[in-house]
């Protein structure tokens, strides 16, 4: 059942005034606000929603693997033919994915879904990657930007 708390009743509360138990969740924090700053140096940066940009560089050959754990959102540029696999974590991340001049056709490999259809090799053009390993569903969806 929800419980519900007047806004009221948090006037003046922050993060590290609210009591935390720690007793399974393996922190060491005992407040809401140093749960999340140890939470923040062990995985991801936690802030508000908004997330730097991992940058994957040129990918020009072989295979890219990249993985949920390294962020939610990356940038990658398209320098040559190569292969995007499924990441073997769980979890999700977009992508943009930016041809270059040397971009080539990009194909995909372990996913249970995948739409590559709308690649294109035009240098500039540009692409928002999703891609999501949901209970062992890999999917990769791609929606053209130009």
């Amino acid at each position: 059942m929800a419980r519900f708390v007047s806004s009221d009743a948090l006037a003046g509360t922050t993060a590290a005034s609210v009591t935390y138990d720690n007793a399974s969740s393996g922190l060491s924090a005992t407040n809401a606000k140093t749960a999340l700053d140890e939470l923040e140096t062990e995985k991801q940066p936690i802030n508000s929603g908004k997330s730097v940009p991992q940058a994957l560089g040129t990918v020009s050959s072989g295979t890219t693997t990249p993985e949920p754990s390294t962020g939610a959102v990356k940038t990658l540029t398209n320098g040559g033919i190569f292969t995007w696999a499924a990441p073997t974590e769980e979890g999700g991340y977009i992508c943009i994915a930016t041809n270059n001049a040397s971009a080539g056709a990009i194909t995909a490999s372990g996913f249970d879904e995948a739409e590559t259809a709308k690649f294109t090799t035009t240098n500039g053009d540009k692409f928002e990657v999703c891609v999501t390993n949901i209970g062992g569903q890999q999917s990769m969806t791609v929606r053209a930007l130009q």
